[in-house]
């Protein structure tokens, strides 16, 4: 039976819903059954391109479909292709039905930026691959709840230790969030989206030093009506509160005054097209509209692009629009938009590598923070360009080699 949709729900859950309700037939699962393309699947829904995106990666995260390169996306066989990251059983030790006897961790994760939770879970799979161990998935959906059930159930069943990309807490669940008040019987690891309230080793991206990087490169082009988007106060979202100080360090380094109208704080559970066009008409009215905008990530790039253009505007001619995490949708979107390029991959593999090292020593977990630098991408090409593809041009923000510091702490910002 079909899930129930509310009008609350946001607009790519909604979609999610109807791709699996209408192409997804009844009957033998054992068979994938190729979707039509995004810009069929658009079409057929009329929203937007991100929207489909965003629907088509929660799909995958939660094992319903797989991602093949130039080959589109396939409804996941029930005996084989599914999981984080849309491998095999045979290959991917990780997934149902791999080697039996083999010790297990657990990797619990969201929904939602299925494209970089399959990222951190090819790194988490390599590492436990060489240490010879399978990682199991716990599908946390897109609530903290769930999250915290998938990590109870993954203990009891037996994983020997976890990894756990964090659903982002409500401001007022934060002293109800289980990660801050239980304690449990195997070691645990923190990735990406976790907040230094949470006593757990973690690996972090120097989203501090992306959201500085990111603002100057636009100063250094002759904007200073720089706007950014971000998540309203009541969401604890580490990664957004930390790119929006570096943002700020950012315009008072360069004497740039902060004009907190351009500043717009959102719920995240609005559609992006209504969110984004109540942001655009807000900007518009100033004295002095922005030239130039910093998205949440890339989906939300790709949408302001078309909302922008839709209202005439040039981009990046009248406006520049700055992404953020190389999303793989992104890099076929025209026109192309500079971005950030965190390794998620090797985030996964550091995080797997610490909680290994933790397993084997037996010892108390230290509370350690490591953080992982984010490059700019200032120029990419779409993944269909014909003939040898040209390097993107990298501005490093710090080295690559990550820095152990006191948890709750960012070293050199």
């Amino acid at each position: 039976m079909a899930e129930t949709t509310t009008a609350a729900d946001p607009l790519y859950r909604q979609i999610m819903r109807r791709i699996r309700e209408d192409l997804f037939p009844a009957g033998d699962g054992r068979t994938p059954v190729r979707l039509p393309s995004e810009r069929a699947l658009q079409v057929r829904y009329n929203v937007s391109r991100p929207t489909i995106s965003k629907a088509l990666a929660a799909l995958a995260a939660e094992g319903a479909l797989v991602k093949r390169e130039r080959s589109g996306s396939f409804r996941a066989a029930e005996d084989g292709e599914a999981g984080a990251g849309g491998d095999t059983s045979e290959g991917n030790p990780g997934a149902p039905g791999g080697a039996a006897g083999t010790p297990v961790i657990g990797y619990v994760a969201p929904l939602i930026a299925g494209d970089l939770i399959q990222r951190a879970f090819r790194g988490i799979d390599r590492a436990a691959s060489r240490r010879g161990f399978r990682v199991v998935m716990g599908n946390a959906g897109n609530d903290w709840g769930r999250e915290r059930a998938a990590v109870h159930d993954l203990i009891a069943s037996g994983a020997r230790g976890l990894i756990i990309t964090p659903y982002p807490r409500l401001t007022d669940q934060a002293g109800e969030d289980y990660l801050r008040t239980e304690r449990f019987p195997v070691p645990l690891v923190a990735l990406d989206t976790c907040v230094p309230e949470q006593p757990l080793p973690q690996v972090i991206f120097d989203n501090v030093r992306a959201g500085y990087d990111a603002a100057e490169w636009l100063l250094r082009r002759g904007h200073e009506r720089i706007a950014l988007l971000t998540f309203s106060d009541f969401v604890v979202h580490g990664p957004l509160r930390s790119r929006q100080q570096g943002y700020r360090n950012a315009l008072a380094d360069h004497g740039v005054p902060e004009d907190p109208a351009l500043v717009c704080a959102f719920d995240p559970r609005l559609d992006h097209a209504v969110a984004l066009n109540e942001a655009l008409d807000a900007w518009e009215a100033l004295p002095e509209p922005p030239t130039a905008i910093v998205a949440v990530d890339d989906l939300y790039a790709m949408t302001l692009v078309e909302l922008l253009e839709a209202r005439g505007r040039q981009v990046p001619g009248d406006v520049t629009v700055f992404g953020f995490d190389n999303l793989h949708v992104a890099r076929r979107f025209r026109p192309a938009f500079p971005t950030t390029d965190p390794d998620f991959e090797r985030l996964g593999e550091i995080g797997c590598e610490m909680l290994l090292d933790a397993m084997a020593s037996g010892a108390q977990q230290r509370i350690e923070q490591r953080v992982l630098a984010v490059p700019l991408l200032t120029e990419r090409r779409p993944a269909s360009t014909a003939g040898t593809p040209h390097p993107p041009v990298r501005t490093p923000g710090r080295p690559a080699v990550p820095r152990l510091t006191p948890a709750g702490h960012l070293t050199g910002v």
